[in-house]
C-alpha cells in the first residue's frame, strides 16, 4: 500500500492506495485551523456544569475538555492539550489532557510522490449520498449531526435479502474508511425472516471489521429494525471537511 498527499478545492488529503483502489482518506481543511493531533498549551477560561467540561482559549479559538475524575482546574491555568475532534460550525474543538500521539491507521502505507488526480473523480462522487454496489442494490448515506443513517434500496429479484444486505454491508463498510464516517451509524437492512440470516449477517459486518484499522463496535438490531454500529471518532467525515471550505 501507498500513502499519497494532496490539496484539492482547499482541502488537504491523505489517501491510502492499494494498487489501483483507493482504500481510505482523510481530510482537513487548508487553512491551519486547529486538528486532530494538535498538541498546544491552553489556558483554562471557565467550567461549564451541563456541558461537565472546561472551556479554554487556545490562540483565538475556544476549546472543550471534558471534565475527568478528580480533575480541578482554575482559570488562567495553563495546560497541555491535543486536539481530539476538530471545531464544526454548531461544536467546539474537543480535547484530550497531554500531549497525545495517535498513531497511523496504515503504519506500513509507503508515501508516494503521486498526486490524486486519478482519482479526483471519485473523490468528488464520495461527497454524494447515494452510492451504486450493482446488481440492482444501492445505498443511501445521510449524514446528520447525531448519527449517520444508511438506507439499502434494492431491485434484484434474483437476490435474497440476506445477499442484498451482505453486498450492501460490504460497500458501506468501504465507504466507512473512504468518507471517515464515525460516531453512531444506523443501518435500515433489508428485513429478513429467518433467524439463521441475521446471525450470517452479524458474521460477515463480524468480519468486515477486521478490514478497518479503526475500533468498530456492533450493536445489532434496535427495536425498530435499524442496525446498529459506532466507529471510533477521528477527524471529520470527508463531506463536512468539504463543507467548512465552502
Amino acid at each position: 500500500m501507498e500513502l499519497r498527499r494532496d490539496t484539492i478545492d482547499g482541502v488537504r488529503l491523505e489517501a491510502i492506495i492499494d494498487g489501483k483502489n483507493l482504500v481510505a482518506l482523510a481530510a482537513r481543511p487548508d487553512d491551519g485551523r486547529l486538528w486532530t493531533g494538535d498538541t498546544m498549551t491552553a489556558t483554562v477560561m471557565r467550567y461549564a456544569e451541563a456541558q461537565k467540561a472546561f472551556f479554554l482559549k487556545a490562540g483565538d479559538v475556544e476549546v472543550l475538555l471534558p471534565e475527568k475524575a478528580k480533575t480541578k482546574f482554575h482559570p488562567g491555568e495553563a495546560v497541555t492539550i491535543t486536539i481530539e475532534r476538530p471545531a464544526t460550525p454548531d461544536k467546539h474543538a474537543r480535547s484530550v489532557l497531554g500531549g497525545i500521539s495517535f498513531a497511523p491507521e496504515y503504519p506500513d502505507a509507503k508515501p508516494s510522490d503521486k498526486n490524486l488526480e486519478d482519482f479526483d473523480e471519485t473523490i468528488q462522487k464520495l461527497q454524494e449520498s447515494k452510492v451504486e454496489c450493482g446488481k440492482g442494490v444501492n445505498i443511501v448515506i445521510d449524514e446528520a449531526a447525531a448519527a449517520t443513517v444508511i438506507d439499502i434500496n434494492a431491485a434484484a429479484p434474483d437476490l435474497s435479502a440476506l445477499e442484498v444486505n451482505r453486498l450492501a454491508a460490504t460497500v458501506i463498510f468501504r465507504h466507512m474508511r473512504l468518507r471517515n464516517l464515525q460516531g453512531q451509524i444506523l443501518i435500515d437492512f433489508l428485513r429478513m425472516r429467518e433467524q439463521e440470516d441475521k446471525v450470517a449477517l452479524m458474521a460477515h459486518l463480524q468480519a468486515l471489521m477486521t478490514a478497518d484499522p479503526r475500533p468498530v463496535h456492533l450493536y445489532g438490531f434496535t427495536r425498530l429494525g435499524l442496525f446498529e454500529l459506532t466507529r471510533d471518532k477521528r477527524g471529520l467525515s470527508l463531506k463536512t471537511v468539504f463543507s467548512l471550505i465552502s
